[in-house]
């Protein structure tokens, strides 16, 4: 009998709703669509560093579940104050408390299982779409087929669940505790609405405003640090809360003193009926405009870093193979003899990078270069010197200067067409980024090179492997005929192989070079200062050996300058555009995924509980509408006057959420395009990502308007 009675509510719980079901089974799909992602075997034979993404996509997981248990109280909450005399009646007609709890919980449970079952099927085939993007990401072809993950069921199974399991154990507690008349006074008592302290609350709506726009500030004025992010953050939340609680009590207020339009038209209906519902979920509407602005910023990031490995990656990895090495007469023969025996070398140039005793470049930059953030300006606007000399960790101590008939063999490595200079002309070939610092006064510089005057021809922008290797962020290319002039810097050797190396390639690479430095990688490292430790050395003999960690750790890098790219630096002695274009574009999969994944599953969790509450009230406020009818408004009227109730009461949250996440986003989008060089700009990001929740929020809007009129004509019929 209980069972059947459960099967029957459930049944009628998700007709009711709905959205919410829509919404856990969304949920169920992404979740186990990003668990089999992550448990994939074709994710684990395409990347050795898997797990970082398992690592971030459980990062971001712990943060869903979170959020995900806390809809899962509302709503349990939500539907038990909907249904409180129901289950009061229950009790009088002398069913056990524990029984009625246990029906109620059942009925939940009965809902978590069919969501998750729909969401496993529909995550099935998001998963197939997700491994489709993740493999366009490294530009290979993904090859649909079928292959369902246990392990990815299971792992989603135990999240899900373990929100459900939360939540019900202190429902249970919850009802366990109530009597009778409790649960036939639960549903007024939501309804009850104190206005006594308004006029004393609207100092919070200012209140909010003003901590909101010390957040900002402090974001962009303070010094960055942990503790500035913590207390801008507890600024914002502040911020947000007290702004809905001053707001709430702003309208009581304003329609109080009945204003000029207050009883024009259906205002007077479409206020109360928003400033009510304010009142009452202040502080749900609070935490809605939080996940919101966490959507919207989430989506920012994620089409910065997609933005990233679109271009950006390319500028550093141009070329198939390219190594460094300070030894000017270096040969790169055994480095060489290891690239042939893995694969076919079609053209090759060893080649040398040269210097003057010249440093205006790099002083010019070193000032203008917005990366960093006025790191090396005086008081006066002028570089300082003896400070950038000091922590210049981006540029080489002088200019680097390349010779044209080297700088034109390497664009016929890729296939660019060749230039030609003046006797007395020089080129720059930049970052693209680094061009826009460029002003007349540095175009116009004259390079002395002996009784030679050269002159700017024209600045290069194409993508040339300028973090540390031609360069850090510019090279000078001059003729061929003042070489005499330059003192040779270092050694470089590029190539452009016939076929794809192997995936151990750069392996080979990387320990050779560790072997005839000296140097031992991290894990060696560990294991000798473990045996030096138990052979009883002495506490200084230790000290030393670890100080000296810095020299002995192979990390790959000896150059003295990688450019001022910065957040995602790509940089090494021996660079090959396969095997570290797949490393750094795993490394910005695992950010870009997580973050959608959380974005998508936050946003849709903020609109489900907006949704729910209108088509709550829908069917709880019939008698409202039906007394519009009963004044003379007609069925179109009515519809109207929803829809401008559920514009307003869907656009606050919004509109707040994207003032406040646009001034965020669009400052660290700007931020990131200046330490990346990544394309585009803040707004740019922003606007991608609010497309994206505008769409989702359109969709779940229409879905509650619908919803909202189906209801409303429900009682018309009734009536008749």
């Amino acid at each position: 009998m209980l069972t059947k009675l459960s099967l029957r509510n459930a049944r009628r719980s998700i007709k009711d709703y709905l959205i919410y079901l829509i919404t856990m089974s969304g949920i169920a799909a992404l979740m186990f669509a990003f668990d089999a992602m992550i448990c994939s075997k074709d994710i684990g034979q395409m990347c050795e560093n898997a797990s970082i993404m398992a690592v971030m996509i459980g990062l971001a997981t712990v943060f869903i579940i979170i959020i995900v248990s806390w809809l899962i109280h509302y709503m349990v909450r939500f539907m038990l104050e909907r249904r409180s005399k129901e289950f009061g009646t229950y009790l009088i007609l002398g069913m056990d408390q524990k029984k009625v709890a246990t029906l109620y919980l059942t009925e939940n449970l009965i809902m978590g299982v069919f969501a998750f079952l729909i969401g496993v099927i529909v995550g099935f085939f998001l998963e197939q779409g997700l491994l489709v993007l993740f493999y366009q990401l490294f530009s290979k072809e993904y090859q649909l087929h079928v292959e369902f993950s246990f392990v990815g069921l299971m792992v989603s199974f135990v999240c899900f669940f373990a929100c459900y399991l939360k939540t019900l154990r202190k429902s249970k507690k919850m009802f366990s505790q109530m009597t009778i008349s409790d649960f036939m006074r639960m549903e007024k008592e939501n309804e009850q609405i104190k206005t006594g302290r308004d006029k004393l609350l609207q100092i919070l709506f200012p209140i909010g405003i003003l901590l909101l726009a010390g957040a900002y500030v402090g974001v962009r004025k303070l010094p960055f640090s942990f503790g500035t992010i913590l207390g801008c953050l507890a600024l914002a939340v502040a911020g947000i809360y007290c702004f809905y609680c001053g707001l709430a009590s702003l309208l009581f207020c304003c329609l109080d003193r009945k204003g000029k339009g207050t009883y024009k038209k259906q205002n007077l209906f479409i206020w109360r009926q928003l400033s009510s519902k304010l009142h009452t979920m202040r502080f749900t509407m609070g935490t809605i405009s939080l996940l919101l602005c966490v959507a919207l910023m989430g989506g920012s990031i994620a089409m910065m870093f997609a933005k990233y490995q679109e271009k950006a990656v390319a500028n550093v990895l141009p070329f198939d193979v390219i190594m460094y090495h300070e030894d000017i007469d270096y040969t790169f023969e055994e480095e060489r003899k290891i690239v042939a025996s893995d694969t076919s070398i079609a053209e090759e140039l060893l080649y040398r990078i040269y210097r003057t005793e010249d440093q205006t470049m790099i002083h010019y930059l070193a000032l203008h270069n917005d990366a960093f953030g006025g790191e090396y300006t005086d008081a006066n606007g002028q570089l300082d010197l003896a400070g950038f000399e000091q922590n210049n960790w981006a540029y080489y101590d002088y200019d680097t200067y390349m010779l044209e008939s080297d700088y034109n063999e390497l664009r016929n490595l890729l296939g660019l067409t060749p230039i030609t200079l003046g006797e007395d002309e020089y080129a720059l070939q930049v970052k693209p980024r680094v061009e826009t610092y460029l002003d007349d006064e540095i175009r116009s510089n004259v390079i002395a090179l002996g009784a030679h005057k050269l002159t700017l021809s024209k600045v290069y922008t194409e993508d040339f492997s300028q973090n540390g290797h031609n360069g850090a962020d510019f090279v000078i290319v001059v003729p061929d005929e003042v070489k005499e002039e330059l003192t040779p810097y270092y050694r470089l050797y590029a190539a452009k192989l016939v076929a794809e190396p192997s995936e151990q390639l750069k392996e080979k690479l990387d320990q050779y070079r560790s072997e005839a430095t000296g140097q031992m990688t991290e894990d060696e490292y560990m294991e000798k200062l473990q045996l030096l430790m138990e052979s009883g050395a002495s506490a200084e003999e230790i000290e030393e050996f670890e100080n000296r960690k810095q020299l002995l750790v192979f990390a790959g890098i000896s150059m003295k300058a990688t450019g001022s790219d910065q957040i995602i630096s790509l940089a090494g002695d021996i660079l090959l555009q396969k095997a570290d274009r797949k490393e750094t574009m795993f490394a910005v999969a695992s950010i870009i995924f997580p973050l959608v994944y959380i974005g998508l599953v936050f946003l849709c969790i903020a609109l489900t509980i907006l949704a729910v509450q209108q088509l709550s009230d829908s069917g709880k406020y019939r008698f409202r509408y039906d007394v519009l009818r009963k004044l003379g408004m007609s069925e179109r009227q009515i519809e109207s006057v929803v829809g401008k109730q559920l514009l307003l009461y869907y656009m606050i949250p919004a509109l707040f959420a994207v003032i406040i996440s646009s001034g965020i986003s669009i400052l660290a989008g700007n931020a990131f395009v200046k330490f990346t060089g990544a394309e585009g700009n803040g707004f740019y990001y922003f606007g991608l990502s609010l497309l994206l929740f505008f769409g989702v929020y359109v969709i779940y809007f229409l879905a509650t308007y619908v919803g909202f009129v189906k209801n409303v004509r429900a009682n018309t019929i009734l009536t008749s």
